[in-house]
């Protein structure tokens, strides 16, 4: 079956199939009519054509067809096939379908027809013995419009996160703080407070703790930093902070001791593989008291060790971590 390139079908007057002007001549196996006003187009068995179809409604293929085509009606014939892409109403396949096809309607598959691609319809009617191989998307009307409630609720959500999160934020470090966000400068002190901890490398969960259980100088803070900070700016922000009224029984509810550190985890990790079964339940007994400080557990409050800055699963994780 040989296939003739840049066909391409204008229909006009019923039952005559007409060439435009520099496409292949049609020869006889394709016919055209109207009927009901419709324009329908016959591409009849022996006969592949590659090009446009213009100005019909409905495309009845017994032969072999590769095109981009938007009527209404698509029907692939039990020896016919097609390439390509289609959006119409409705579309019966008995043949063969390879492409993106889209309808509007009903989609019927016949018992021996075979689809490949990408498939989106309203409704589908799959005989016993139909196959649809690729993507197979049914979406009503209803559920279309669904859809685009989800999106558009699902974007609302997004649009809010920005000032939803800051609000949280907000809230969780003022709590940490032990400051109740009505003084004017507390938003002031938590900014300063960011932009110390960016400037030096710091262990979080002991300032915050040596902020919630000592008084606020820097000496007893001194120990939650990796390196030295800058005193003079530290000290003017401890006590612009020691001014405050704080909460420190709050901080202590939200400020944890224990934390399951990456370097104590992997200390575990190792221990087991040794055969030590007694690492894992130490560990897991002091981290459910959290916020407890318990004696002779000092260990595992201490900051990163230099030894697990570089050490694999101590400090630097895969994603599989």
């Amino acid at each position: 079956m040989m296939l003739a390139d840049n066909a391409c079908l204008t229909v006009g007057s019923p039952g005559i199939p007409l060439a435009e002007p520099g496409c292949l001549p049609l020869p006889y196996p394709v016919s055209a009519a109207i009927v009901d006003n419709k324009c329908r187009v016959f591409v009849e068995c022996g006969l592949a054509l590659r090009g446009e179809f213009s100005g019909c409604d409905y495309l009845a293929i017994a032969g072999h067809v590769e095109s981009d085509v938007a009527l209404r009606v698509i029907d692939i014939l039990a020896r016919g096939s097609f390439k390509g892409s289609a959006s119409v109403d409705e579309a019966h396949i008995a043949g063969r379908y390879e492409g993106v096809l889209t309808v509007a309607g009903t989609l019927v598959v016949g018992s021996a027809a075979y689809i490949s691609g990408s498939v989106q319809c309203d409704k589908l009617q799959l005989a016993e013995g139909g196959k649809i191989e690729g993507e197979l998307r049914i979406l009503s009307k209803e559920a279309e419009k669904a859809a685009k409630r989800d999106d558009d609720a699902v974007r609302a959500s997004l649009d809010a996160f920005p000032a939803e999160f800051s609000t949280h934020y907000r809230a969780t470090m003022l709590r940490k703080l032990g400051l109740h966000g009505t003084h004017g400068g507390d938003d002031a002190l938590l900014a300063e407070l960011a932009d110390l901890m960016s400037h030096v490398e710091t262990d979080y969960t002991l300032l915050f703790r040596r902020l919630a259980t000592t008084w606020p100088t820097f000496d007893a803070i001194r120990d939650a930093f990796y390196a030295e900070p800058d005193r003079a700016r530290v000290t003017a922000w401890l006590e612009r902070y020691a001014a405050r009224d704080r909460d420190t029984d709050g901080m202590l509810a939200i400020n944890p001791l224990y934390v399951p550190r990456n370097y104590l985890v992997q200390q575990v990790i190792e221990a087991t593989e040794r055969g030590d079964r007694d690492a894992l339940p130490e560990l897991v007994d002091v981290l459910r008291r959290p916020y407890t400080e318990q004696p002779g557990k000092e260990r595992f409050a201490a900051k990163r060790p230099e030894w697990a800055r570089v050490k694999p699963g101590s400090s630097m994780l895969s994603c599989s971590s």
